[in-house]
């Protein structure tokens, strides 16, 4: 089972992510409202992978710089209802596993977990 941790400011988003994630395989371990409480998640519940947005106080691309510096690693999958193309290439060039837009598609959400996974074991074979 892959614990993640969800940070979004919309308790809707967070809602529609909730059921949206397979549960035999992904488990919502602790959620977040804006970035300045990912680091102290991260350190208290360990995750596999870090559901991060993008658009939100205290900066999404902001936390996601501070997350990369602890765990250079951790997989880290931005999502926004904005095409926020510069802050995206961005967050891919911190380090970002995927990307993915709200509202949330079961089916496309489900792409992105799978592909951020695959590209971890292939870093972890390398």
């Amino acid at each position: 089972m892959f614990k993640i941790i969800a940070v979004d400011d919309s308790e809707t988003s967070l809602a529609k992510l909730k059921s949206s994630i397979d549960p035999t395989r992904f488990e919502i371990v602790a959620t977040g409202k804006d970035g300045s409480e990912l680091i102290d998640l991260y350190k208290k519940h360990h995750p596999h992978i870090v559901i991060l947005d993008i658009i939100m106080e205290h900066d999404g691309i902001k936390a996601l710089e501070q997350l990369i510096e602890l765990s250079p690693r951790i997989l880290v999958i931005m999502v926004s209802s904005l095409g926020e193309e510069s802050k995206i290439k961005k967050a891919f060039d911190l380090g970002a596993a995927g990307y993915v837009v709200k509202p949330y598609d079961k089916e496309k959400l489900e792409i992105v977990l799978e592909a951020a996974i695959k590209q971890k074991k292939r870093r972890s074979n390398s």
